[in-house]
C-alpha cells in the first residue's frame, strides 16, 4: 500500500513537472542550502499568482528536462546545473523583480562551526554588554582590551573570519557572545532559463540605467568620429548647418543685414559663434590698419631719401 502510494506520489510530481515545463518559458534555478521549510514557504507565498515554485528529486528533474530538449533550445544546458540542494521557479515575472522577492525574504543567521564564512567578518571596536570577567576569553583570541564602565571595551576592530574561511569553534563563540548573526540564508538564484536563453545571475546586476548611459556614450564617440573624418551623419549634418546658420545670423546682425525669410530671423545667433566672428573681423581690421600704416611709413621714408638728393 505504501509503495503504491509513493508510485502515484511519483507519478504525479511527474506529470505537474511536464505541465511545467511546457507551459513556462522562463525558468529559475534556486539554491536552497541551509533553507528553512518556513522560509521557503514565506517565499512561495510572496511571489506573484503567475510563479510556481518546485522543489523535489534532481534525477527526476532532469528525466523531465530530457523530454523537453527538442522543443526548447539551450534546455539541455540548462539542466546541467542542476546538482546539489535546489529547486526551480517557474514564472512569467522579471528575474531582476524575482530576485528582489527572495532577498526581502532573507533570514539572519549565526556563525557555526564546520561551516564556510559567506563574507568577511569584522568585529568593530567599541564598549561591549560583556562584564570584566570575560577578558581571559579574550585574551586567548589575542583581542586587545580594556574595562571602561564595568564593561569590557574592544580598543581596535578585529577581523575576524575571511570570505570562504572555515568557522572555528572560537570564532563562533564570541559572535554569540557579541550577539552579532554575519550572515543569512536566502533562496539564491544560479541560473536562468529565459526564453531558450541560458545566462548567469550577474546579468540581473546591469541596470537599465547604466546601459543607457553607454549607449549614449558611444553615440557621442561615434559623432566625434564622424567630425574628425568629415563623414556626413544625421548629427553631423544637423549640427553642421545649425553652426552655419548661427554663424549668418550672428554676422548679419553685425552687418545690420535682415534676411527674407522669417525662420532665419527667428534663429539665434550662438554665441560662440558670434565671439568668434566679431574676433575674425576685429582681426582683419587690425590687419588693415597695421598694413596701412607700414606703407605710409614706407611712403614717408621713401620721400624723405628723394629730398635728401634734390
Amino acid at each position: 500500500m505504501k509503495l503504491q502510494n509513493k508510485l502515484k506520489i511519483k507519478s504525479q510530481y511527474y506529470e505537474k513537472l511536464n505541465y511545467l515545463f511546457s507551459k513556462y518559458n522562463r525558468i529559475l534555478l534556486v539554491d536552497i542550502t541551509n533553507v528553512g521549510s518556513s522560509q521557503i514557504q514565506k517565499c512561495r507565498k510572496a511571489l506573484s499568482s503567475n510563479s510556481v515554485m518546485v522543489i523535489g528529486k534532481n534525477t527526476l528533474i532532469r528525466k523531465v528536462l530530457r523530454q523537453h530538449i527538442k522543443n526548447k533550445e539551450n534546455i539541455e544546458l540548462f539542466s546541467s546545473f542542476i546538482s546539489g540542494n535546489v529547486g526551480l521557479i517557474f514564472s512569467e515575472t522579471e528575474p531582476f523583480l524575482i530576485r528582489e522577492i527572495l532577498k526581502a525574504n532573507k533570514v539572519p543567521a549565526s556563525a557555526k562551526p564546520g561551516q564556510i564564512s559567506q563574507c568577511d567578518v569584522i568585529i568593530p571596536s567599541g564598549q561591549t554588554d560583556l562584564p570584566p570577567e570575560g577578558t581571559c576569553f579574550f585574551q586567548a583570541l589575542n583581542i586587545q582590551t580594556k574595562i571602561q564602565k564595568g564593561q569590557i571595551e574592544i580598543i581596535s576592530p578585529i577581523n575576524l573570519l575571511a570570505k570562504g574561511q572555515l568557522i572555528g569553534n572560537s570564532e563562533s563563540v564570541l559572535l554569540q557572545k557579541l550577539n552579532i548573526t554575519p550572515f543569512s540564508y536566502e533562496l539564491k538564484i544560479k541560473q536562468i532559463f529565459d526564453f531558450n536563453t541560458v545566462y548567469d545571475t550577474s546579468v540581473l546586476d546591469i541596470k537599465p540605467e547604466s546601459i543607457l548611459e553607454i549607449i549614449n556614450s558611444k553615440i557621442y564617440e561615434f559623432g566625434l568620429i564622424s567630425t574628425s573624418i568629415n563623414y556626413p551623419t544625421y548629427n553631423y549634418l544637423k549640427n553642421s548647418i545649425k553652426k552655419t546658420v548661427s554663424s549668418l545670423c550672428g554676422l548679419a546682425k553685425m552687418l545690420d543685414y535682415k534676411f527674407q525669410n522669417k525662420m532665419v530671423e527667428n534663429v539665434q545667433p550662438d554665441v560662440f559663434s558670434h565671439k568668434k566672428t566679431d574676433e575674425t573681423f576685429n582681426q582683419i581690421q587690425c590687419s588693415k590698419i597695421e598694413n596701412s600704416s607700414a606703407e605710409n611709413e614706407e611712403d614717408q621714408s621713401g620721400d624723405m631719401g628723394l629730398n635728401l638728393f634734390d
